[in-house]
Formats: structure tokens, sequence, C-alpha cells
């Protein structure tokens, strides 16, 4: 009986050892640890993580609708904020074109009594001119306009004649020579009109003449052509100063006051500055 039990047993757990999903005999061994390969490509990203960062973005952005939509809209709001910047300044520009003053010639004149009188001499003319307390009653009349839409402020004029024999032009270096005025600061000196001129208005200014004979060499026999030519200057609205450029040839023979001609040279305008005007004019609650 007991060997009939042992017997039993020993079956018994044989045949449980047997119906064991993973019996013990067939269990493999634990596998190794095996070190981790990685393709170059991957090595490449270890090493370079910024590029996979922006790899990364990238694809986002292509792949992803609402992030490619999004840059799109920055993109076209940054372009359109610069263009709106540069219409703005453009405009700007183009207001300031608009609304300045322009100031330019109307008319020219010469007013010359001394001549009418058949007595005149050119000597006796140049000695009188000379003497304290003449009064000068021969001028270049030189009338401006303001053809802009604001005021013309500190609005002078400077003229000046030149003789040169018909049929011939000034030499070509005649206006670099003479293309530059100058504020007399003396303490004696003769006084500068210096106006305001209001948009559409005009405004006569005179320079006396200190030399007649060319002048009366034109008349009468017409040897000689008379250039007068000068600057205008003025300041905008703007603050910005200007300087009207002119020339005229003056043909006496055409009639009893001749006439002028616009010159093929020196009618324009620049920037350039009048000397001598912050020393002339400084800067007070009149000005």
């Amino acid at each position: 009986m007991p060997a009939r039990r042992i017997v039993a047993t020993a079956i018994f757990f044989v045949l449980s050892g047997v119906a064991q999903a993973d019996p013990w005999w067939l269990e493999s061994p634990p596998p190794a640890v095996q070190e981790n390969q990685q393709s170059p490509a991957d090595a490449a990203k270890d090493q370079n993580p910024k590029d996979e960062i922006s790899e990364t973005l990238w694809e986002r952005t292509v792949y992803d609708p609402v992030a490619l939509s999004t840059v799109v809209i920055a993109v076209f709001t940054v372009v359109l904020g610069i263009g709106t910047a540069l219409l703005v300044l453009d405009g700007r520009r183009h207001s300031r074109h608009t609304l300045r003053a322009y100031v330019g010639v109307d008319r020219l004149e010469f007013e010359i009594p001394s001549l009418k009188d058949v007595n005149f001499r050119g000597r006796r003319f140049r000695q009188a001119i000379g003497k304290f307390g003449y009064v000068n009653k021969d001028f270049i009349t030189v009338k401006v306009r303001n053809y802009g839409q604001t005021p013309a402020q500190d609005v002078c004029v400077f003229a000046y004649w030149a003789a040169a024999p018909r049929f011939t032009r000034l030499p070509d270096d005649f206006f670099d020579r003479n293309n530059e005025d100058v504020i007399d600061t003396g303490d004696v000196r003769t006084t500068l009109a210096r106006f305001t001129l209001n948009p559409q208005s005009m405004e006569f200014s005179k320079t006396a003449l200190t030399e007649l004979v060319p002048i009366q060499a034109a008349l009468k026999e017409h040897r000689f052509d008379i250039y007068v030519f000068g600057r205008v200057h003025y300041r905008d609205i703007y603050d910005r100063k200007w300087r009207t450029r002119f020339c005229y040839v003056w043909e006496p023979r055409h009639g009893p006051s001749g006439r002028f001609v616009a010159y093929e040279q020196y009618n324009g305008e620049d920037r350039r500055k009048l000397r001598g005007e912050a020393e002339a004019f400084p800067p007070n609650r009149y000005s």
C-alpha cells in the first residue's frame, strides 16, 4: 500500500510538470544585453540636435495645415506692414512736394530813367554813384510769384547783369564763377529786401544799377546783348531752404523796351544756402 502511494505521487508530479505551459526544462536562458545599434542618419541627428529640431519644425510647418496657414498669415502681415510704411512715407513726401511753396520769376524789366537824360555821361554817373547821399533811380526790377499752395518765408532776390557781344554766348565757366550770393554784414550796407510771399501772390524786388554805359550801347548801337541772371532764396513751411536760379537775355533791338528771353542755362532750383544769412539775420522774436 505505501508503495502504491509513492508511485501514485510520483506519477502525479510528473504529469503536473508536463501540463505546464512553459516547463522549466524548456525555458530558454535570459537574452544577453545587446548594444543598440544606430543608423548613420540617426547618429548624425544625435550629433546635431539643432538640425533635428529645424527639420521637425519644417516638417510640422509643411505637413500641418494649421501651422502652414499660420506661417502664411504671418508672412503676409509682415509684407503688408512694410508696404503700408512705404506708402505712408511716399504719401508724406508727395504731400510735401505738393504743398510746398514754389517761388519763381514772373517778369523782368529795366527801369533806367537816367538814359532818357540827353546830358547823360557815363563818367559823371559813376562819380555820382560813389558820393554820399546819392539816391539811385536806375534798377533791375524782378517780379517774383509764389506758384505753390503755402507761404514762402524769408524771400530775398539777387539780380545781376552781364554784357556780351551780339551773336555770342556767355563763357562756359561763367555760372561756375557767378553761382553764389553773399549778404553784406558791414555796418554800412545796402538794405536787403526780405519778405513773406503768400500763395499765388507777387512782389517786386529792385536791384540798383551802378553801370549804364554797356546798356546804353546795347540800346543805341545794338552791339551787345544784356544777360540778366540771379537767384531767389526762400524757405518753405517745412523749414527747408530753396534757391531758384534764373537767367534771361535782354534783346533791346526788338523795340524800345526790349524783351527778355529765357537763356538755355541756369534756370532751375536747388538747395544751396545763402551765405551770411545767419550773421545778417540772427534768430529773434521778429524773424
